[in-house]
């Protein structure tokens, strides 16, 4: 190796170590800068379409959130004329398309189109300061219209498309819209595609959603303070249903029921930062082909007895952001309960004032496919070991804890067991071994707690753990026992900076603690010297 040879050549030698200004090397999870649907498919093959644009993304180029991409702004007027003097479009010949963006169109008008009655297939008006279609009939001559794009605009009316027939694809992203109980369209049943993301839409009318083929549609962004469950009928092919970001209250198996069983496809559902509360017993057990579940960013303060419990195919269900102090459920039942295929489990961050600071013993129940939790961000004093202690977690391969209270790593906490169940609590510290049921454990985080000590058998069971991270803990010389880490045979990544050490510990050192340690980090410890010598049985270490 060729570093090593600098710590062989002399008897002592000084590490220089970093401010504690400097940035910290923590663990990457991997890139935040993805585009919707790729982030997706990457996960759970669920095969979105890359040119739908009503999934949240952050990507380069202005792609984030909900907002377009910054490339392609320039001025372009195609397929008819536009005139900057009267600022209006002049349809001519036999247009298949008219293509407008970033040309100020204040008005759109049947005449205007005439000449594409029998030919247009495509309208795309993109940020034009579009204010007003004419008259209803604008477009009902345009019987072969298949796309009709009006995005970032200044609309306040939804469009009349009743007699579009051939319509397929509608976009009206990010104008002003609102719906109105007396003046409403009826939508062409050859719709697949909707956005409506970004308007004042704060009712939607029942049956209106009458629409068999429609695949994916975004709500995001409008007024509602209801789920419109009543407004889908007949949606047998809908697979994204997004309605975040609106003021959604609660959720029932009444606001679900359109979606249940074999008559839906519904693979996607995003009701995420809403200010939901209540989510009904059952709500979401009906839903038999869910994959993904966004509830993130609401108010849920409890999980109800059988929310969580029994949906077939749920692979991804995200609760970060919500008020969860203890991650327990109703009538002491299980939150997350028979769900064979979950994959990840997201409870992180937790609300300011709501951080989660206990998980309850049966917590988790019958989650065999489970790879990934996440419970960072909290207030957690405890290892969560009582609720990972009940039954193996076969899968299970990340666990995310760091930047919570935690003080040690083997307790067996008492406030994870109710009361009437003390003695169950008793009986199982007694036999406790930490880590038993997750042997299958690869990553371990537990980065910015305030772990004081690792005692000799704490993690012993874990021989399949390939990266742990204690950076910025209270771990000293003192309290890691020489054989901390010598059952990791599979460790290859272990972060021990921001600790205490005043010199390099003995668990770290040979052969037999670290046998194949490649990335070892010891920096901005209070070590001012290491001895000749120390590293040298570690013949793996690729980085110091």
């Amino acid at each position: 190796m060729s570093w090593l040879w600098r710590f062989q050549t002399v008897t002592f030698c000084c590490l220089i170590f970093l401010p504690p200004s400097v940035v910290q090397a923590f663990p990457s999870y991997g890139s935040n800068f993805f585009l919707g649907y790729n982030y997706w498919n990457s996960r759970y093959a669920l095969n979105y379409p890359s040119d739908w644009d009503g999934f949240w993304n952050l990507y380069s180029y202005g792609r984030t959130y909900y907002r377009r991409a910054y490339y392609g702004r320039y001025r372009s007027c195609s397929g008819c004329s536009c005139s900057d003097i009267d600022r209006k479009v002049t349809c001519s010949g036999t247009p298949s398309s008219l293509s407008i963006r970033y040309m100020i169109i204040k008005t759109l008008s049947q005449e205007d189109l005439l000449a594409g009655n029998d030919s247009l297939l495509s309208i795309e008006i993109y940020n034009s300061g579009l204010e007003s279609i004419l008259n209803a009939s604008t477009f009902h001559p345009l019987t072969k219209l298949k796309t009709l794009k009006l995005a970032e605009n200044k609309l306040k009316d939804f469009p009349d498309i009743s007699k579009n027939v051939a319509l397929q694809e509608l976009d009206l992203y990010a104008n002003q819209i609102k719906l109105w109980r007396h003046n409403f369209t009826a939508l062409p049943k050859e719709l697949t595609r909707i956005i409506l993301i970004g308007n004042k839409i704060d009712w939607i009318p029942d049956s209106w959603f009458d629409l068999p083929k429609l695949e994916y549609i975004s709500l995001s962004y409008n007024n509602l303070k209801r789920f419109p469950g009543s407004s889908f009928v007949n949606c047998k092919s809908l697979i994204y249903l997004g309605i975040d970001a609106n003021q959604i209250s609660f959720l029932s198996v009444t606001n679900l029921n359109p979606f249940y069983g074999n008559d839906s496809k519904l693979v996607h559902l995003n009701v995420s930062n809403n200010a939901i509360s209540s989510i009904s017993t059952g709500a979401f057990s009906g839903l038999i082909h869910l994959k993904v579940l966004e509830l993130q960013g609401n108010n849920i303060n409890s999980i109800g007895a059988k929310v969580f419990h029994e949906i077939p195919e749920l692979q991804h269900l995200d609760l970060r952001a919500n008020r969860l102090q203890s991650i327990t459920a109703q009538s002491s039942s299980s939150p997350f309960e028979n769900l064979p295929k979950l994959q990840v489990l997201i409870l992180m961050q937790q609300q300011a004032s709501y951080k989660t600071t206990v998980v309850m013993y049966n917590a988790f129940k019958n989650l065999p496919s489970l790879r990934y939790l996440w419970l960072s961000g909290n207030s957690l004093t405890h290892f969560p070991h009582p609720a990972l202690s009940q039954e193996s977690f076969p899968s299970l391969l990340h666990l995310h804890l760091e930047d919570n209270n935690i003080n040690s790593l083997s307790s067996f906490s008492k406030s994870a067991f109710p009361p009437t169940l003390e003695v169950l609590h008793e009986s199982q510290e007694v036999i406790h071994k930490p880590f038993e049921k997750i042997t299958s454990l690869q990553k371990l985080f537990l980065h910015r707690n305030v772990i004081t000590n690792i005692q000799e058998g704490d993690l012993w069971l874990l021989s399949s753990l390939q990266e742990l991270y204690f950076s910025q803990n209270k771990l000293s010389n003192a309290t890691v026992h020489p054989g901390a880490f010598r059952n990791l045979t599979s460790l290859t990544t272990l972060h021990l900076d921001f600790n205490n050490f005043h010199y390099v510990p003995l668990s770290v050192q040979g052969k037999s603690h670290l046998p194949r340690v490649q990335n070892l980090l010891l920096n901005s410890n209070k070590i001012t010297f290491i001895v000749e010598g120390t590293f040298s049985e570690l013949d793996t270490l690729n980085d110091l």
